[in-house]
């Protein structure tokens, strides 16, 4: 058992640039997911800029001013989640 040589799997070799670049194969993920994952993202926070000013509208919120705050918060929170 002293004897026996433990051997690790190769990392995955990168597949371009960006991944070349945030070495996202040797943090188990693909371009592709990557990708998907971002806009997924993108589309969440469009739908909740569109839809919270006004929902907090009709509940006598200025629409404009809970418009500014929900960028506000998307922005930080997608800063957040880069770091």
């Amino acid at each position: 058992m002293s004897g026996d040589i433990l051997q690790t799997p190769d990392a995955p070799k990168p597949q371009g640039a960006l991944d070349n670049y945030f070495k996202i194969t040797a943090r188990g993920s693909t371009v592709r997911q990557e990708v998907l994952a971002g806009l997924t993202t993108f589309l969440a926070m469009v739908y909740s800029v569109i839809v919270v000013p006004g929902m907090l509208g009709k509940a006598v919120f200025p629409p404009a001013a809970v418009f500014v705050a929900t960028c506000l918060v998307a922005g930080f929170g997608s800063l957040l989640m880069g770091l």
